[in-house]
């Protein structure tokens, strides 16, 4: 009967990708699943591609979340946890969650070339960006003006 849940909070999402009452249902209704993966996997991933249509990210990293928790253990994880990564790195600009991901990932597949690049990537971007503040900071700091201190 999960399954039913599953697809009515899903319904309920395309209407609206931020009701809240909606996203607990369907948290609940994966946490208790223990039935078909195959077919939670499909009702998952086919909701998501409708909110991928209408661009709809937040929606979209949430139910990649969820089918990385549904999927966890098995040969299906790792290529959600890929998709996952990629949408909240180039769509949310979430390089936090992005980099924790890759780095699961990497314990997953230590040969994933793609996710120790975007690894290597993004801590050379927060270097560069430390590097500027550091050079902003000092600027200020010798300015002749109060203002700009």
């Amino acid at each position: 009967m999960q399954l039913q849940t599953i697809r009515t909070a899903l319904g309920q999402l395309q209407s609206d990708p931020e009701e809240p009452r909606a996203w607990q249902s369907l948290d609940e209704a994966i946490t208790l699943e223990n039935g078909d993966l195959d077919e939670s996997l499909r009702l998952l991933s086919a909701a998501r591609q409708e909110h991928l249509k209408r661009r709809e990210w937040d929606a979209v990293a949430r139910l990649l979340e969820t089918e990385v928790r549904l999927s966890t253990g098995s040969e299906r994880e790792l290529e959600r946890l890929r998709l996952e990564a990629k949408v909240l790195r180039d769509n949310l600009l979430d390089e936090g969650r992005a980099c924790r991901l890759f780095e699961r990932i990497l314990e997953l597949d230590p040969r994933d070339r793609d996710a120790a690049v975007a690894l290597e990537e993004s801590r050379g971007k927060r270097g560069t960006w430390q590097q500027l503040v550091d050079t902003y900071v000092a600027e200020a700091d010798k300015a002749p003006d109060d203002v700009y201190r």
